[in-house]
């Protein structure tokens, strides 16, 4: 790769079993990017695997460049950058990851057992997690759950946490001045937390996974058939929405108001894996995908009792398959089929039990989770 004038030297990273590297003319993304996955940066790596940059425009005001896997992205409001170019950059990393099931959530552990907590968007996950560990249960991750293809233990991925200024009012413990903040898509920051410097020896090494506990509304509180997914674009064109609604497995899609980025929702029968359609959708129309979330718009009532309903490891195995990262539609006729990718998280599944925690309040979920895993 030939460095571009005033293009910074490579940062190189290692996820699992990919090396990247990460070459940026963006102090500002640079500074973040290691920030927050500090624990991954390799000194002297050589960046084997795929390249990610983060260029000037060619003119003065033409903002940045992003190129992930082969394409670039032109990101012309300096503050969306920093947020826009690591979930991309991340995104592309995590999905070239062989030797690791990875999941979008939360992971810890007690006594060397694990659990992997599933969440839609808004379902107090990154809570839970800071009160769990706060009640000494191992840190493991917040956001990435990875499960080895070769013993199916779970494994640690411990990038730092990018809290909201609601969660970190949890937090008193924490030098709110000193951290450093990562802008978000749309407006607002969350600022970035080592959970070493919060609750110093509380992050884990790989254990059994023994348990898998989605947060959210119990199967079945869903209108009948149908599943909401929410995703925020750069902007939408004439054929965008049309185009959603021809995926198989998608029932409607609608613009929804939004004070910077367009939301769509889209309802889906909830029986297929629309999410990679939705991405090569959006790139055939040449517009930005900058999140996706599943749940409702409703913000769930933390003022209930919650309740831990056991499930069958077939229906669990269906709901983990939606959270699983880096399964394009190519990637599953490569593997053969969606049901041999679904007869894998079957083995996966095979020693562990499996609930749902429907919402309430912090301190009782919390209790419920150390109960179930007799922490004490």
């Amino acid at each position: 790769m030939t460095i571009r004038p005033g293009e910074r030297t490579s940062d190189t990273y290692r996820f699992f079993d990919h090396e990247f590297s990460v070459r940026s003319e963006s102090e500002e993304f640079s500074s973040a990017f290691r920030e927050i996955f500090g624990r991954f940066h390799l000194d002297g790596g050589k960046g084997k695997g795929a390249a990610y940059r983060v260029l000037r425009g060619k003119g003065p005001d033409e903002g940045f460049e992003v190129t992930s896997d082969g394409r670039s992205y032109a990101v012309e409001e300096g503050g969306d950058l920093p947020g826009f170019a690591y979930m991309k950059i991340t995104d592309s990393a995590l999905s070239k990851v062989r030797s690791h099931y990875l999941f979008h959530a939360a992971a810890l552990s007690s006594s060397d057992r694990g659990v992997i907590l599933p969440a839609a968007s808004k379902s107090g996950k990154t809570t839970l997690t800071l009160e769990l560990v706060k009640r000494g249960f191992k840190f493991l991750s917040d956001d990435v759950s990875a499960v080895s293809k070769s013993d199916h233990k779970l494994y640690p991925f411990p990038k730092r946490l990018g809290l909201l200024p609601q969660t970190l009012e949890l937090c008193p413990e924490a030098e709110l001045d000193s951290l450093k903040m990562l802008p978000m898509i749309g407006g607002g920051q969350k600022k970035l937390l080592d959970i070493e410097d919060l609750y110093p020896g509380s992050t884990g090494g790989p254990c059994e996974l023994k348990y898998l506990v989605f947060l959210g509304p119990v199967m079945g509180t869903r209108r009948e058939g149908e599943e909401d997914l929410y995703i925020v674009v750069s902007g939408v064109t004439d054929s965008l929405i049309s185009d959603i609604r021809e995926i198989d497995g998608v029932m409607d899609a609608a613009i929804l108001p939004h004070r910077k980025y367009p939301i769509i929702k889209i309802i889906t029968d909830g029986k297929r894996h629309v999410h990679s359609r939705i991405e090569e959708v959006c790139a055939g129309n040449g517009v930005l995908l900058f999140d996706a979330s599943d749940g409702n718009e409703e913000r769930p009532d933390f003022t209930a009792t919650p309740e831990l309903k056991k499930i069958p490891k077939s229906a669990a195995a269906v709901e983990l398959l939606k959270r699983i990262k880096g399964v394009t539609s190519s990637k599953l006729e490569s593997r053969g089929s969606m049901t041999g990718l679904f007869m894998e998280m079957g083995k996966v599944l095979s020693g562990v039990e499996c609930f749902y925690l429907t919402p309430g309040s912090l301190e009782e979920r919390a209790e419920r989770l150390c109960e179930l895993l007799g922490h004490k």
